[in-house]
């Protein structure tokens, strides 16, 4: 069997003049590459190195389709390969009626990338050596979050997640293959069962405060999980029903054999609308009233046949004009939760109710009464005592980002309770559990204030030295530091001729021909940048960082390799190659590609189909003739 291969190979190499030791020409069948039908149907990128722009073996190519399952539009991986030891690999595109909306790309070592689909048709796309994202998720009291899911997303909250990874015993994360600055930076997400989630963070303004601050603080607050029963018309539970949420970050949940399920916190306190997703393009929606964490009863869409012969009608006294009144939530033995508005005649399903009117953070303290349902119409009346109200002091608030009142278990997740003057903010919290209030603001400083148990109404001075926790720093434009390049070749010979750009969270600089290729850049310290250098006949390269507080003394070297030629004469119809699109001249069918191994394959007239493993050396003109 040997023999044979062997003898094979000799023969088949016989069809190509040009060949060194070691480089091969092999009869495949390629027919299907060629096929005029499957044009556009697959990508062959070839990925290199952003700071050598040598070929890299091993990375895993993914195209994902966002044409999932409605509404979240969850994504569908359509196909998968990994890269030969030249860079490339051919990976499908479209399939039937599924095309593919993003490409992800991933090796350890290295940060992973999501790109469009026209970024890796057949061009050269480029990874970036891996800069570990660490930091940590605390609480309001500055304790650690274990177990906090901390992700990332390309472009929005249905993207396909770049990196994930979960909090250790310290609250502490590290996010090994981070994506690259240098597509804008991804969205950071940090979710929990039993906290508010932070979402749609810039990863730019983090990696900033980090480097400002010599580590990154996460804060989130305590919050009660939702706990949803779903259930059909007459009651019955629905049993393994997949549920999942409308609002980012979208999370999902699967119900048990009572109905049941649990999901993370919602961003709305009252009400939120979930779906039930079983299949692709399959939904219905679940309207979920909330009451103080209980569990909400639900059934999907209108629940038409139930028998709502009962009547019942609730007022509220003592409700000032203008005044925000309390919710008042209606919760039958066996039906779906609702909610009422003052003094509105109802009809319910006859049996027993639940009422309740008010609850944590709305202003009124939460009051609950049995109630049986019967055709007679009823009339229950309730005077509901408000909420404590802290008055919260800062001369700050102009440069307030975040703003959080925490009662024991719970927060609101909106933020601000209310605002009154420039000076104060005023929020309701829950009686009788300790407060917390917390604020975050554009300079970085983090401000909080702890309270024990409240039954009536409090202040507090924010701007008070001991509610302090983190000191802002004040944002500059001021170019204090400089970076700065060398750009070389292999040989470490200074090229003149190269050209070299910034790309900053400041305003952009672009270059301009230094004496023998150096590059200065003023830069303001802690701004994120991505560099990208190149001269005629070489390999662009890229780099990306932020500046230090000092900014760089001795410049950065950068080596540009220079790139290499191939020439394809003779029996040559068409090539397929990752990475490039080949040139027709005089000459022959040119390819300008990055040096090192490259695999090509060749569709000849009345022959079969070649494939060539090459290794082009930097600087090489290499020419092939192809019988």
């Amino acid at each position: 069997m040997v023999w044979f291969a062997a003898l094979a190979l000799s023969l088949q190499a016989t069809d190509v003049t040009g060949l060194r030791a070691g480089e091969a020409a092999v009869v495949v069948d390629a027919a299907g590459w060629f096929d005029p039908t499957a044009q556009g149907q697959f990508l062959h990128p070839r990925v290199l190195d952003a700071t050598t722009g040598a070929p890299l073996a091993g990375v895993v190519i993914e195209t994902w389709s966002e044409m999932g399952v409605e509404p979240t539009r969850e994504e569908v991986r359509l196909d998968m390969a990994i890269t030969g030891r030249d860079g490339s690999a051919r990976v499908l595109f479209v399939e039937g009626e599924a095309r593919a909306d993003k490409v992800r790309l991933s090796k350890p070592g290295y940060a992973s990338r999501v790109v469009s689909g026209s970024d890796a048709f057949h061009d050269e796309v480029r990874l970036y050596t891996a800069t570990p994202f660490t930091g940590r998720v605390l609480d309001l009291e500055g304790l650690p979050v274990a177990g906090a899911l901390v992700r990332t997303r390309e472009t929005c909250a249905h993207a396909v997640p770049a990196t994930q990874t979960r909090t250790d015993a310290l609250g502490r994360f590290e996010l090994q293959d981070f994506p690259p600055l240098g597509d804008g930076g991804p969205e950071v997400e940090v979710v929990e069962l039993r906290h508010g989630s932070l979402y749609q963070l810039d990863s730019i303004d983090l990696i900033r405060q980090r480097s400002i601050h010599g580590t990154l603080d996460m804060y989130v607050a305590r919050q009660r999980p939702v706990t949803l029963e779903v259930i059909d018309a007459h009651g019955e539970p629905l049993v393994g029903r997949h549920v999942t949420t409308k609002e980012a970050p979208v999370t999902h949940a699967w119900t048990g054999k009572d109905g049941r399920c649990t999901l993370l916190p919602s961003l709305n306190a009252f009400e939120s609308t979930y779906f039930l997703c079983d299949s692709p393009g399959s939904s219905e929606s679940l309207n979920a009233i909330f009451v103080d964490g209980l569990v909400s009863r639900v059934t999907p869409g209108m629940a038409e046949g139930v028998d709502k012969s009962g009547r019942l009608t609730v007022r509220v006294e003592g409700v000032m004009e203008g005044e925000l009144p309390p919710p008042i939530v209606i919760v039958p033995a066996t039906a779906s939760f609702l909610s009422a508005r003052n003094a509105e005649p109802l009809e319910l399903p006859r049996g027993s109710a639940r009422v309740y009117v008010g609850g944590d953070f709305t202003g009124w303290r939460r009051e609950v009464r049995e109630v049986a349902i019967s055709e007679k119409m009823q009339e229950l009346v309730f005077t509901p005592r408000r909420e404590p109200r802290i008055t919260v002091t800062s001369s700050h608030w102009k440069e307030l980002t975040r703003f959080i009142a925490q009662a024991g278990d719970h927060s609101d997740p909106n933020g601000e309770a209310g605002v009154s003057g420039e000076a104060t903010i005023t929020a309701s919290v829950a009686a009788g559990v300790p407060v917390t209030i917390f604020a975050e603001f554009e300079d970085g400083a983090v401000r909080r204030a702890s309270l024990p148990p409240l039954d009536a109404d409090a202040s507090v001075d924010l701007d008070a030295e001991a509610n302090l926790v983190r000191s802002g720093v004040p944002a500059t434009s001021e170019a204090s530091c400089a970076l700065r390049f060398a750009v070389c070749d292999a040989a470490g010979k200074n090229l003149d001729d190269a050209m070299g750009r910034l790309y900053s969270s400041t305003p952009a600089f672009d270059s301009t021909d230094g004496e023998k290729g150096p590059f200065t850049w003023p830069m303001p310290p802690h701004a994120t940048y991505r560099t990208a250098f190149e001269a005629p006949g070489y390999t662009r390269v890229y780099r990306e960082g932020i500046t230090p507080a000092k900014g760089e003394v001795t410049p950065v070297k950068i080596v540009l390799t220079q790139r290499a030629r191939l020439v394809l004469r003779g029996n040559v119809r068409e090539i397929d190659v990752g990475g490039n699109e080949p040139e027709s001249t005089t000459d022959g069918v040119v390819l300008d590609v990055a040096a090192g191994p490259l695999t090509l394959c060749i569709q000849r007239n009345e022959k079969p189909e070649l494939a060539l493993d090459l290794t082009l050396a930097p600087g090489e003109t290499r020419v092939l003739d192809v019988r």
